[in-house]
């Protein structure tokens, strides 16, 4: 049966290359001199942009910072969920299997919001020294 499966996705991937894939070549369109100008222009446009500071950074990082621990709290407590469903109406021998995966997801926990409870306590250390 996965052979077959395998077989199939194999040759949907083939067909979807052949047809979808874009296989145009705008190389022989371009002059050395187009190249050398748009090189020219992009760099001259890094440089007229704002500086990347420290507390640019932070404050563009801290919010994606945030969204992912929401996301992640959000997995950790359905899998939580499903996890706990599972063990009610399982067997003994799927209670094992569970308990097994239970280990992984408490120490999916533990990095998770230890990641961000050392960050907190390294940024404050630092704050205080700084």
């Amino acid at each position: 049966m996965k052979v077959k499966a395998t077989k199939i996705v194999c040759l949907v991937m083939m067909i979807f290359s052949l047809f979808f894939v874009n296989q145009y070549c705008f190389a022989d369109t371009l002059s050395g001199s187009k190249i050398i100008d748009d090189a020219q222009s992009f760099i001259e446009k890094g440089k007229s942009q704002e500086k990347i500071t420290e507390d640019n950074a932070i404050e563009k990082v801290i919010p994606l910072g945030r969204i992912l621990v929401t996301v992640a709290t959000v997995v950790v407590v359905g899998v939580g969920m499903v996890l706990g469903v599972k063990y009610m109406i399982s067997g003994a021998d799927e209670k094992a299997n569970l308990k097994e995966k239970l280990i992984w997801y408490v120490i999916s926990i533990v990095l998770i919001f230890g990641a961000v409870g050392i960050y907190n306590i390294i940024s404050g250390i630092l704050n205080e020294v700084v």
